[in-house]
């Protein structure tokens, strides 16, 4: 599913242009796995039955759409030296996507939440 490992090269400061490109980026790819986030919250709710017919249905899609975000968000941040407010985005970023992630997963491996 997720790929374990973040590896970025950090060589060149951004640009103040870039930067707030960045920053609206990072803010959209954010309230995207929040969305998701409350979706999974939803479906962990379902009968079990449901749940199952969801998690048959719907996790390749789910599955890659959580690779292609941790995809994009390290290709964003490969070659560029971050400052202090960038590294906090993208630090809240990866622990909404670690906690939509591991309901994902409790929802295909065991149709319960895992904790964060």
């Amino acid at each position: 599913m997720i790929k374990p490992i973040i590896k970025a090269t950090n060589s060149r400061p951004l640009s103040k242009e870039e930067a707030e490109t960045l920053k609206f980026s990072l803010y959209l790819k954010n309230r995207k796995v929040v969305g998701i986030s409350k979706i999974m919250d939803d479906v962990l709710l379902w009968p079990k039955a449901n749940i199952d017919d969801w998690a048959e249905r719907f996790s390749p899609e789910v599955s890659d759409m959580l690779d292609e975000l941790l995809d994009d968000a390290v290709s964003v941040f490969d070659g560029a030296t971050l400052d202090k407010e960038l590294m906090g985005l993208f630090a809240e970023f990866t622990e909404n996507l670690k906690i939509v992630t591991k309901q994902v997963q409790g929802v295909l491996i065991t149709n319960q939440p895992i904790d964060a």
